[in-house]
């Protein structure tokens, strides 16, 4: 499945490997492939070992790579990266 820059309404749930059920801060740390700008989003707990948030169409403005970070509690994860494409038709 594709997943394209600019969409809302896309589910991103990362496994941080660790109970966070007890946890108080709770942030994906996202990493733009064209400006390597950082941007901070929180995060709701899906499950004792996971993290969610829904996309905006903000989010993921840019295509290409994007690095993504769990922390919770000031505590970083590890990376991991989603890839982006531009829709053929941007409405």
């Amino acid at each position: 499945m594709a997943l394209f820059a600019g969409v809302a309404g896309y589910k991103i749930i990362l496994d941080v490997g660790i109970d966070i059920s007890l946890s108080e801060i709770r942030k994906v740390i996202c990493r733009d492939p064209s400006s390597g700008k950082i941007k901070e989003i929180d995060a709701d707990v899906e499950s004792p070992r996971m993290i969610s948030f829904v996309t905006q169409k903000s989010t993921f403005q840019a295509s290409g790579t994007w690095q993504l970070q769990a922390e919770v509690d000031g505590k970083p994860g590890e990376i991991c990266t989603l890839e982006f494409e531009t829709p053929l038709r941007n409405k």
